[in-house]
């Protein structure tokens, strides 16, 4: 007998007999099963037939295998030597297990033909080299599709239970984690699982420390973020703005005259004017006029008790001192973080600039999901996508090919993925972005669930203001117009304690010139 019991043997007598004898599997396996890829020479002739017969019937052979057998021995398609063998080894088939789970067997075979087909194709590149073939071998390996697997994971919705409906709605409507005030009035609804969204920013606008934001706000509700930096900043950088965030203080000491928090006010109320509010102090200066950023005087309490044309929206900044953040003010946020008993996970990974592939961004994942015993990530963050390394010769290809990569981890992972980009150079023309400002290819809008501006002037710069705008959003209404005010304060570590609802006219549009 040619077949040897060894480990080999057995898995591939294993995918032989599956083959033979369950639908779901044969149906996987023809889908990619080419002749060559068993190394037994009688288990390899077996899954010929099988593939031939499912090619003909679309099902397994079943106990019509021996027919099968006997059919080719009597038109001399098959010589009796190797009918017998074959008849051998399926009458062994008695002794197999039928499969419990069909989805793990279907794995199994996929990756160990992948393998073999992998070490075929190797052996036919290397017969081109020995030739001298270089281009022809070359040529092979690039075209070489490597066998995947190639699963039906789809349905008729009419025919689902009430199960499937009830897990349909709650996936599509609950976000991973919230955001408070106007900021989350825009953004919560994009912020679910299988979600890309982005935001684009002119660079030095704080695309990082909004990204760190999101990455903290999605922790601190219990969540497993892992965080990428592809070069904007070092792993010991993201995380000494994590502690100053956590801290709410500042690592530069030239900051510590910049703390102030932001708090949302009535304008009525800063005048003296609001007939709700019992206080008496007012905010006026000694010309009796209304500081443009007023700050409160000891006693005096923000107001936000009338919801109606009364109420006339505005921030009140409260100056606070916090100490530097050192490393003893950092052991105090570990010791706080731990006795609070919080489980949200923040994993911070950095590579170098232009080197993080997107199979290298795909093992970062998997290998996080290792280390902390998770079987995927709540929330990916990278920082940015246009630092990644190129993946095509071509600039625009390069681009598509990435963010397309970001769009299939979202679904792959079934997380929410988000990342950044810069606009193009007309983006410094305009106060407010636009869908205009994307650079290297507009096809990065095609790929989001939804892509957010960060606008702020240079005014807006110097109080820690940003404006927040949706510029696309793949199943929800949206107006460019309709921003999210935010008040932040860098040297606290936050670009973010309050936001409130603002109305930008929108852009000009472009004027081309003949």
């Amino acid at each position: 007998m040619e077949i040897v019991d060894d480990a080999t043997t057995t898995l591939e007598r294993r995918i032989v007999y599956l083959y033979c004898t369950n639908n779901e599997f044969a149906n996987e396996i023809s889908a990619f099963y080419r002749s060559g890829m068993l190394e037994s020479k009688y288990l390899s002739k077996l899954a010929d037939i099988c593939f031939k017969f499912h090619e003909k019937f679309n099902r397994a052979p079943g106990d019509k295998i021996d027919r099968f057998i006997e059919n080719a021995t009597a038109l001399k398609k098959m010589d009796a030597d190797t009918a017998a063998e074959l008849k051998l080894i399926v009458s062994g088939f008695t002794s197999e297990a039928p499969a419990d789970d069909v989805s793990f067997e279907i794995g199994e075979a996929i990756r160990y033909l992948a393998g073999t087909a992998m070490s075929l194709a190797m052996d036919e590149a290397k017969a081109l080299l020995a030739k001298g073939k270089v281009t022809e071998a070359r040529d092979f390996l690039s075209a070489l599709d490597i066998v995947r697997e190639k699963r039906l994971t789809g349905g008729d919705i009419m025919q689902e239970d009430v199960d499937y409906l009830s897990e349909l709605f709650a996936f599509s409507a609950e976000p991973i984690f919230t955001l408070p005030q106007e900021l989350g009035r825009l953004m919560n609804k994009t912020l679910t699982k299988n979600s890309l969204v982005a935001f684009l920013g002119r660079n030095k606008v704080g695309k990082s420390h909004w990204l760190l934001y999101l990455a903290r706000m999605a922790r601190n509700q219990g969540k497993f973020v892992i965080y990428i930096s592809a070069g904007d900043m070092t792993r010991k950088q993201c995380e000494k703005r994590i502690l100053q965030s956590d801290a709410h203080t500042t690592n530069f000491r030239d900051d510590l005259d910049k703390q102030r928090i932001p708090y949302i006010d009535c304008k009525k109320n800063q005048m003296g004017q609001c007939l709700e509010c019992p206080t008496t102090i007012t905010l006026l200066n000694e010309f009796n006029e209304l500081a443009e950023d007023p700050e409160m005087k000891d006693g005096y309490e923000p107001c936000t008790k009338c919801h109606d044309k009364r109420f006339e929206q505005t921030v009140v900044y409260k100056r606070v001192s916090r100490p530097l953040m050192t490393e003893e003010l950092a052991i105090e946020v570990q010791d706080k973080w731990r006795k609070s008993g919080k489980t949200g996970i923040l994993h911070v990974e950095s590579r170098p600039n232009s080197s993080l592939t997107c199979d290298e961004f795909k093992s970062i994942v998997k290998l996080a999901c290792r280390q902390y015993k998770k079987p995927n990530p709540d929330v990916i963050i990278l920082d940015y996508a246009d630092i990644m390394a190129n993946e095509e010769r071509d600039p625009r290809e390069s681009t598509n090919k990435k963010w397309k990569f970001l769009r299939a981890c979202a679904d792959d992972f079934e997380c929410l993925v988000i990342t950044a980009t810069q606009p193009n150079a007309d983006a410094f023309s305009f106060d407010d972005l636009t869908q205009q400002n994307f650079s290297e290819d507009r096809r990065k809008f095609d790929h989001v669930t939804a892509f957010y501006a960060i606008n702020q002037k240079p005014e807006e710069r110097l109080k820690s203001i940003w404006r927040i705008a949706a510029l696309n959003m793949r199943e929800f209404s949206f107006q460019e117009s309709h921003q999210a005010l935010c008040y932040g304060c860098l040297a606290l570590g936050t670009p973010h304690l309050a936001s409130t609802f603002h109305y930008a006219p929108p852009p000009p549009p472009k004027i081309f010139k003949k």
